[in-house]
């Protein structure tokens, strides 16, 4: 943790994110729990879609190309 935090963190997850998304989606799916065990009192609130969008570089600053 120490390490994550002297790199930059949350910070550097999103460059990260930008910059190489199979690389940031590699490390997302190494702490994803892998196994879920649900309580039907306690209902799971849980990320069940990921999507990455492609960015023009060309066009920072102008919002999404699709």
């Amino acid at each position: 943790m120490a390490a994550f935090s002297e790199v930059g963190g949350a910070k550097y997850l999103r460059k990260l994110a930008r910059s190489d998304p199979r690389t940031f989606c590699t490390l997302l799916g190494k702490v994803r729990p892998t196994q879920v065990t649900a309580d039907s009192n306690n209902p799971i609130h849980a990320i069940d879609c990921i999507e990455v969008v492609a960015i023009d570089p060309s066009s920072r600053g102008s919002g999404f190309v699709r």
